[in-house]
């Protein structure tokens, strides 16, 4: 009988290096200030005018009015709640918010018809209110980082009358640039840290795995290839020929010089040892990627929609995935898996289109604005990549025809979901 080993015998034979711990925060401390000089010498600082805080009086001007002489913080503290249900308590609560009814209504609609992915934690849509209470830090991230961006430009730039409309969007845009640039860094150092520890941990588990192996193998009863072939090709369909020929077309294109093509399985007859891409594969509606999961557009809208980087040196595009499907590939009798993953594009603006597009001004929101296509209309132009494409999941919220001026329906798309994934 093997012997089998515990995992929890290898916590207890590591021990904590603290001389290699104290080198790792010093190597994390000159990583981070490199980082800092990278940023300055790439000119990646916000090139907008920076406001300082005594400059915003005129912003919060109106908040300050309704407090009077009081000097207590808990009267103009923003994530103060009265206890009292006064007339009086409710009326100074409304005129700290800078929010119209109007504008928080739209806010609300925002957090409860914009498409996320499932591990997004939705907000309660009655933000605003007193009985709300407080949100959590990840909420207040999720609030500035997703969901403000989606609907705050609109509701600031179809007021051009208000005098400080411009000043909040501006301020507004800086704060959550700032935002995304702290957190990644906070992330950057985060991983950092950790690298060692994994490291380590596979360093010694390495030893456990190979008795695992040795102990669990049973050379007396071998799986055939037989029966390794017939459990990948269980549940094999016809590929659609667009797709399919899209897939011959993206796995042509990604050979080296020295390969020989493949060809269509129509092209008959073959040459002798000619390479044939499969006319059947497995249909896939589910995969994990960096610790996401993504589905077809029919399963979750909001787990189908990504950014994705379409070939090396490109620049990222966006869109829904529609089909995903496994190929056996075989060569000098070794057989490879290979995912294929359908993606139809979103539509870009056109040019006149563009000029109105807030988002384009402003690349820190990490936002876009694409023409609005109902799932019921079919997809768009499809493009094949792989999942070492996909960046990361973007949530979206449909827009009516004439928001920011255009007469076609849009979408606003938040492409920072993908942070800490690479």
């Amino acid at each position: 009988m093997s012997h089998q080993v515990h995992p929890l015998d290898i916590l207890e034979e590591i021990t904590i290096d603290d001389d290699a711990i104290y080198e790792e925060l010093e190597m994390l401390d000159n990583e981070i200030e490199n980082l800092y000089m990278e940023s300055r010498l790439n000119d990646d600082t916000p090139s907008h005018p920076v406001h300082l805080r005594s400059n915003i009086s005129t912003v919060l001007q109106h908040m300050d009015h309704s407090a009077g002489d009081e000097s207590d913080d808990d009267d103009t503290d923003g994530d103060f709640y009265p206890d009292s249900d006064s007339e009086d308590d409710d009326a100074h609560w409304k005129a700290t918010c800078i929010f119209t009814e109007g504008e928080l209504n739209k806010i609300r609609a925002c957090l409860a018809g914009a498409v996320i992915p499932t591990w997004v934690d939705r907000l309660p849509t009655n933000l605003g209110e007193k009985a709300h209470g407080k949100l959590k830090a990840d909420q207040w991230f999720i609030l500035f980082s997703i969901f403000f961006p989606l609907i705050l430009p609109e509701i600031w730039l179809s007021q051009p009358l208000l005098t400080n409309a411009a000043m909040l969007l501006d301020n507004f845009y800086q704060l959550v640039t700032c935002t995304n640039i702290v957190w990644e860094i906070d992330f950057t150092m985060l991983r950092q840290m950790c690298r060692r520890g994994r490291l380590t941990a596979y360093l010694r588990n390495t030893s456990l795995k190979l008795i695992l192996l040795k102990s669990d193998s049973s050379p007396e009863i071998p799986d055939s290839n037989q029966k390794n072939s017939a459990k990948r090709n269980a549940g094999l369909e016809v590929v659609p020929l667009d797709i399919y020929n899209e897939i011959l077309a993206y796995v042509n294109s990604t050979l080296q010089p020295e390969d020989l093509p493949y060809r269509h399985a129509r092209d008959l007859p073959h040459p002798e040892n000619a390479k044939v891409l499969p006319q059947y594969a497995l249909r896939v509606r589910r995969f994990q990627h960096k610790g996401r999961g993504y589905t077809t557009v029919g399963l979750h809208p909001g787990n189908s929609c990504v950014s994705f980087t379409p070939a090396a040196g490109t620049a990222p595009e966006s869109g829904h995935i529609e089909a995903i499907w496994s190929f056996n590939f075989s060569s000098a009798d070794v057989e490879e898996s290979h995912k294929f993953i359908v993606v139809s594009l979103h539509e870009g603006l056109s040019m006149q289109d563009s000029r109105r597009n807030p988002y384009r001004s402003k690349p820190g929101f990490l936002a876009n604005l694409v023409y609005r296509r109902e799932l019921t209309e079919g997809r768009g132009p499809m493009v094949i990549v792989e999942e070492k494409a996909i960046i990361g999941h973007v949530a979206y919220y449909s827009r009516p025809p004439g928001t920011f001026g255009i007469k076609r329906g849009t979408t606003v798309l938040v492409n920072s979901l993908h942070r800490y994934r690479d």
